[in-house]
């Protein structure tokens, strides 16, 4: 998220806070998600090539550049695109029309009631080096879980 604001801050450089928040959530919300996001120009690395591949690219501006959301699904793309579109009408009501306040803005949510389905994975090691050691392989695990459950659903 932080790459996120960074690259709104850098499009709004003179905006107030306020304003940024709102211009946030208007921009993951209009944004073209088979376009990756970068804070610079995406530099190619000899011999190898960047993943922009994903639902949701968003670059690194670091050398050498990779991106940093390879986990995003098209379900999940598609949960958080109905989230941006809540908060950019919300953020607007707050910062343009002054119909709601932020309070509104951080007011609690349901989860258990807002979402019907979701899965609940839990992870046990005997240690944290046990832990590393399977990190990697489990979260590729659970990547191709939820490609299937997209599948299927």
């Amino acid at each position: 998220w932080a790459l996120l604001v960074a690259k709104v801050c850098q499009l709004y450089p003179k905006r107030s806070a306020a304003s940024l928040v709102c211009l946030f959530f208007v921009f993951l919300d209009t944004w073209d998600w088979q376009n990756p996001v970068s804070l610079n120009k995406i530099q190619p690395v000899a011999g190898k090539k960047l993943n922009m591949q994903g639902h949701m690219p968003i670059i690194t501006p670091a050398y050498p550049q990779q991106n940093s959301t390879y986990n995003v699904t098209q379900s999940t793309l598609w949960q958080m695109k109905e989230e941006f579109r809540r908060y950019r009408e919300l953020t607007t009501e707050i910062v343009e029309k002054n119909i709601h306040t932020w309070k509104d803005f951080f007011e609690k949510r349901e989860f258990f009631s807002e979402f019907r389905l979701f899965l609940r994975i839990e992870l046990v090691a005997k240690s944290e080096d046990a832990m590393r050691t399977w990190e990697g392989f489990i979260e590729s695990r659970i990547r191709k879980l939820i490609g299937e459950l997209e599948r299927t659903v």
